[in-house]
Order: structure tokens, then C-alpha cells, then sequence
């Protein structure tokens, strides 16, 4: 209507109102500003856990999981004068509190060897600094290297072969070239290994017999000083039994868990669970993924197994308060030299 002011459609705010609003919204901005900072800030408090699997000197170590005794000698050495060791318990609790110890390192053996007692705890007592075994419970006792061992053994271990194997793993049929030596490893490490890998225990058991025969070897595995052997069980206890041992759940059979089933990934993580219980008359409080290998569903069944942590493998990634206790990261420890290893764990501490 002519001559009617227009109206914008928004009430003006009066200016008493105004005058009160200022110091509101400044509280409001620096209460954003504290919390931006808060998320975005490097939280205080790093640790870092370290993964062994051998405290040995094999001839062969197709993926790096051996690290000699003296070698291992001279790295917890470096970790007890300059670091502050911890017990991954300690590790654990501290996050449930929203705090990690800085500095601090956990050391962890994945697998269940039995050099981790002969050669590893002796190092460990002497220097006060406290480690987790996780194993792998369906060898305990066994004469069989561990799956992983044999296959490295059976393809590029001393001896003749055929020019030629042919190997079904699951639903995998490989053609592979063997005459020569390194024809051998590249048939294991492209196409063995990563086969097995991805194959359940059954499967993987049943291609280890087919492997025995086609090299030559007896229809049942004997480990050998050169592939090494898992832990008997008087042995598991002796190791249990030290005051800076605490020993954790690593599956029965050790398959990734990714090429399983839920079901099937359940009864691995509970069983080994169960069989520690059984072995050791205590419930094991922590488990590793074989491999790392970790989805949300493996995370939810160690939840579901009562497990109060689960560790996993993410290079040079540090434990903070804000790490998630399902899927803890470790950085891998082999055979180099101790300036190296140094720079290794301070990176894992960034």
C-alpha cells in the first residue's frame, strides 16, 4: 500500500539488549577458541610400542622378525636409560584416565617363540623392563614351526627342488617357476606367502602337506633351530611367572582375521582367550591381530572377548590419550644399528 513503510522482515534488537550481548558473545568465542585449541593441540603425553617376534640369528629371515641377542640386549638397554618402560597394563589404565606417561615405551613379542624365554627374559629381568608375549595358543606344545616358518623353509630352505609347483591354496590354483634359487623366492613372496595369508587355518594346512610332499619332506613338520618352535606350555608358565611378563592372546592359529568369517574370527580371538585362562588359571587381559590385521568387527570381538586392549601395526605412530585402546599402534623393531634404532623410536614418539 502507498506510503506504508516497508518492513525487512527482522526485529531490531534494542539497544539495552545489545549492551548485554557484547560480553556474551566474547565468553562465547573464547570458550570456541579454547575448545578449537583443545581438538587441534598435540596432546600432551606420547609413548610408543615397540613389536618383536624372535630374540635369534637365523640364516634366513624372509620378513625381518628376527633380532639378534645382542642386538635386542643393546636396544633394551636404550629404551631402560633414555625412555621410561612401562607395562602395557600401565599403558592401558593410563588411557582409560585420559593420560599417557611421555616417553614412555611398551615392548610387546607377537607369536610365542620360544627364544623369547631362552634368550629375551633374561634381558628383560636384568634391566627391570616389562614386556608383553601375546601367543599364539594352537602351537603351544607343537613341534611345528609356525605356519609362516615352514612355508619359508619348505620353498627356500637347503635342499633340491622341482622346477615347477603347483600349488592349490583355498580357491587359489598357482603355477609357479622354482628351478632356481631366486625363482624360489619370488614364488614365496609373491605367491605363497600372500596366498596363505589370505586363507583360513584349514586351508593353510592343507597347502603346507602339499608343500611337504612336493619338497620332499616328511608328512609331519619338525621345527628346527633354524625356523624355531613355539613355547611348551611348562615353558609359557616360567615365562608368565616373571614379574615383567604379562602374557596376551594372539588367536589360535594365527590366520588374518580379515579372511575369516565372523564366526569363525570369533572362535580365534575367544578361543585363544579361553586356552590361556586354561593354561595359566588367570584371563589374559590384552590381544594382538595377527598381522594388525584389524576391521571394526575383529575390534568388537576382542571388546565382546573382554580383552582391555587389542594392538594392531602403524609405523611411526605414537600412543596419546586420544589412541583408541582396540587398535593401539606398534612400530615394528628389527636388526640394525643402535643409532638407527634410536632414530626410529624418537620418530615413533613424534
Amino acid at each position: 500500500m502507498a506510503g506504508r513503510k516497508r518492513h525487512s522482515g527482522r526485529r531490531a534488537v534494542p539497544r539495552r539488549w545489545a549492551a548485554d550481548l557484547g560480553p556474551i558473545l566474547a565468553r562465547r568465542t573464547r570458550r570456541l577458541t579454547a575448545t578449537a585449541a583443545r581438538r587441534f593441540t598435540r596432546p600432551r603425553g606420547h609413548a610408543a610400542i615397540l613389536i618383536y617376534h624372535r630374540v635369534a640369528s637365523p640364516a634366513r629371515d624372509s620378513w625381518s622378525l628376527s633380532v639378534s641377542p645382542a642386538t635386542f640386549a643393546d636396544q633394551m638397554a636404550l629404551v631402560a636409560e633414555d625412555y621410561r618402560p612401562v607395562a602395557l597394563s600401565e599403558l592401558v589404565t593410563g588411557l582409560s584416565r585420559g593420560r599417557v606417561p611421555d616417553r614412555s615405551v611398551a615392548i610387546t613379542f607377537d607369536d610365542g617363540y620360544v627364544d623369547n624365554l631362552e634368550y629375551g627374559l633374561p634381558v628383560l629381568e636384568r634391566l627391570g623392563v616389562p614386556a608383553t608375549i601375546y601367543v599364539a595358543t594352537g602351537y603351544i606344545g607343537s613341534d611345528a614351526p609356525f605356519w609362516w616358518d615352514e612355508a619359508e623353509d619348505l620353498l627356500v630352505g637347503p635342499g633340491a627342488r622341482p622346477d615347477r609347483l603347483e600349488l592349490r591354496i583355498g580357491s587359489r590354483q598357482l603355477a609357479l617357476a622354482t628351478a632356481a634359487a631366486e625363482e624360489r623366492e619370488t614364488a614365496l613372496a609373491d605367491g605363497v606367502q600372500p596366498a596363505l595369508r589370505e586363507s583360513t587355518p584349514g586351508a593353510i594346512e592343507s597347502a603346507l602337506r602339499a608343500l611337504r610332499a612336493w619338497a620332499g619332506r616328511p608328512p609331519e613338520p619338525q621345527a628346527s633351530e633354524e625356523t624355531g618352535r613355539a613355547l611348551r606350555s611348562e615353558e609359557l608358565v616360567r615365562l608368565e611367572r616373571s614379574e615383567v611378563i604379562e602374557v596376551g592372546a594372539h588367536t589360535r592359529w594365527h590366520p588374518s582375521l580379515r579372511a575369516l568369517s565372523p564366526a569363525a574370527a570369533r572362535a580365534e580371538i575367544a578361543g585363544s582367550r579361553d586356552d590361556l585362562e586354561r593354561l595359566l588359571d588367570r584371563s589374559p587381559l590384552h590381544f594382538s591381530y595377527p598381522f594388525g590385521d584389524r576391521r571394526r568387527v575383529t575390534s568388537r570381538l576382542a571388546r565382546e572377548a573382554r580383552f582391555t586392549s587389542a594392538v594392531a601395526v602403524e609405523q611411526a605412530m605414537p600412543v596419546t590419550c586420544r589412541s583408541d585402546p582396540y587398535a593401539l599402534p606398534r612400530s615394528q623393531a628389527v636388526e640394525e644399528d643402535i643409532t638407527l634404532f634410536q632414530a626410529r623410536l624418537a620418530q615413533a614418539l613424534w
